[in-house]
């Protein structure tokens, strides 16, 4: 059996290369003589090899080659042991400099976290800060244009007021002012959709034309048409509601031209009555300049009166102006000289210091024509 076996062992190494191991020829020897070997590892890391089929093996054959696989398999699993242990070694460098670079990464994400939960508090701060100065603004400007709104609202009211009892006094019957108020919108706009940035107000003046109806008093527009002279009657009853709707309105100056001029004897007589009674109530000056058709009935009104003289076109200057007033403890109906009405109020010291005034003027006047005279 021996004789044998070393036969197919020279056979087998004859028809093996040279680069086959060792392992493999007793592989392919192991194949040949159909013998199959188990190894198996214990708890005390020894290994054992059996023999699994039964063969024709001495027993000496069959213990060198239970030994050999046993030492083969245990040097396998010390290089196994080994090459485990370098690679844990490797691993475990590996894993510490990830480590230390996963800390440091940690690190900076912690401060930077710091300092974005520190930025976000400033920025709520100022945010909190900047929404209830916002809204303090919004509520004071909402408050703002509401007592505008209010007082705007009020005072075309007391016009109105004013204007229909200024239109009842003079024998009309009545009118008002019809107002609309539209301040601009302080909310956000929607939709990008443009908002009013301005105060829209529309008033239009009305006035009765006939007495009421059935308690229905209709108003109709002043620009629908009108006789001109009723028409212009009602622009300066307007004008004098304006004026006497003001809580203060002594002091105040309203200056008209051409008084008159279109109106007929009724309307003039109402016009200049309305005016004086006005400035008499009130305490405003009122300020016209009336043509000669009609300056007897405005003189009887007034307080006090600059009569213009044009003598001609061949003349530069006009002629000087002769100053009137009325006459005394509210007699309108009789003018005077300026000048003699303030002397009488002021009396005799008054009276004397003008006359002396007059004769200082008179012998300056006469001592400069001398002097060009004698030149």
């Amino acid at each position: 059996m021996t004789t044998a076996l070393e036969a197919r062992v020279d056979e087998v190494l004859a028809a093996l290369s040279g680069a086959v191991s060792h392992r493999e020829y007793l592989t392919r020897l192991e194949a040949d003589l159909r013998i199959s070997v188990a190894v198996t590892g214990a708890r005390n890391e020894q290994t054992r090899a059996t023999i699994t089929e039964d063969t024709n093996l001495d027993a000496v054959t069959r213990t060198a080659l239970i030994r050999y696989h046993e030492q083969v398999a245990s040097v396998d699993r010390r290089r196994a042991r080994d090459s485990e242990a370098r690679e844990v070694a490797a691993l475990d460098s590996v894993i510490a400099a990830l480590r230390t670079t996963i800390g440091r990464q940690a690190q900076g994400m912690k401060s930077a976290l710091e300092r974005a939960r520190t930025e976000h508090a400033r920025l709520q701060r100022e945010y909190d800060n900047a929404y209830d100065e916002i809204q303090a603004t919004d509520a004071h400007l909402r408050n703002l244009q509401r007592g505008l709104e209010h007082q705007i609202r009020g005072l075309f009211t007391a016009v109105s007021h004013r204007f229909n009892e200024i239109r009842f006094r003079h024998g009309g019957h009545g009118g008002d002012l019809h107002f609309e108020i539209n301040p601009p919108s302080l909310d956000l706009p929607e939709d990008n959709q443009p908002t009013s940035r301005g105060w829209t107000l529309l008033a239009t003046p009305r006035w009765a034309r006939r007495p009421p109806d059935n308690g229905h008093l209709e108003h109709v527009p002043y620009h629908e048409d009108a006789n001109t002279a009723q028409y212009k009657l009602a622009t300066i009853q307007l004008v004098l509601a304006a004026l006497l709707a003001n809580d203060d309105p002594i002091g105040r100056l309203l200056i008209l031209d051409e008084l008159g001029d279109g109106l007929g004897e009724a309307h003039r007589e109402r016009v200049l009555d309305a005016l004086r009674r006005a400035a008499e109530e009130t305490g405003m000056t009122v300020m016209a300049t009336v043509q000669d058709d009609i300056q007897h009935e405005a003189f009887a009104r007034c307080s006090e009166v600059l009569l213009l003289r044009y003598p001609s076109d061949a003349d530069l200057l006009n002629e000087p102006t002769y100053m009137f007033a009325g006459g005394t403890h509210g007699n309108h109906s009789e003018l005077v000289p300026l000048r003699d009405a303030l002397t009488s109020s002021r009396g005799p010291g008054w009276s004397a210091l003008l006359i002396a005034y007059d004769h200082v003027v008179a012998a300056q006047a006469a001592h400069r024509r001398a002097q060009g005279h004698a030149d």
